[in-house]
């Protein structure tokens, strides 16, 4: 299965298999930028807020730093930031981000997915919210929203150096261009697949899906009925 991203005349093409490989990645990388993130505020004074602030600004545009009022400043102290990042971390931690026979990609994206919408509040202040708005697509058929690209080149623009695996460094500029390009020209993004052959049906079962999520949750039965649709 082949996938592609269309906007306007600029294209990026793969595999599937290589498409769930770099969203895992910069997934991966996402962590590891929020670990130095954390580190930073760690080494910083508790006292002097605004140095925080200053950290903070440095994950956001200069606009709204500008435009930020004292509430803003007080809202997101170093212990705040400090306890969301530690609930962060320990939700995470369980997500494989390596398929096996008995783990499917879906199963990994709809578990990151969770998460992220969880602390997405969280993640918009940090300035990484656009790993949500790339997981947060059907990658079978779907649209990219000028917005969307806004947030994923603001992503991968700040997790980029901590990106460890090969494919995902040489496609990132291609990847990226596409995001840009949705930006500067203002359009939509579409995500359009090419089958090699007749579509299969995927023969996973939904209890690895279910696992993922607590009985009776809200985003668990959102989930798993999405999760079921695809494979009927």
């Amino acid at each position: 299965m082949i996938i592609s991203l269309l906007c306007g005349e600029i294209s990026f093409t793969c595999s599937l298999v290589q498409w769930n490989k770099f969203r895992i990645e910069l997934a991966k990388a996402t962590n590891k930028f929020l670990v130095d993130f954390q580190n930073t505020l760690i080494n910083h004074d508790d006292n002097i807020y605004e140095n925080i602030y200053d950290i903070i600004c440095q994950n956001i545009s200069n606009n709204d730093c500008d435009n930020a009022s004292e509430i803003y400043k007080l809202a997101f102290k170093k212990d705040k930031l400090l306890f969301l990042l530690e609930l962060f971390f320990k939700d995470i931690k369980h997500i494989f981000f390596e398929t096996r026979p008995d783990i499917p990609c879906d199963s990994i994206n709809i578990a990151l997915l969770k998460i992220y919408l969880y602390y997405l509040d969280f993640l918009v202040v940090i300035g990484v919210s656009g790993i949500y708005s790339l997981f947060n697509k059907d990658e079978t058929e779907a649209f990219y929203s000028v917005g969307n690209a806004k947030d994923i080149c603001e992503t991968i623009s700040k997790v980029a150096r901590f990106i460890e695996d090969d494919f995902t460094k040489n496609v990132l500029y291609d990847v990226k261009r596409v995001f840009n390009a949705s930006v500067l020209n203002e359009n939509i993004i579409s995500v359009k697949t090419i089958y090699d052959s007749e579509p299969k049906k995927n023969l996973q079962n939904d209890h690895i899906v279910k696992k993922i999520h607590r009985n009776g949750s809200l985003t668990g039965k959102l989930f798993i009925k999405k999760f079921l649709m695809k494979n009927k």
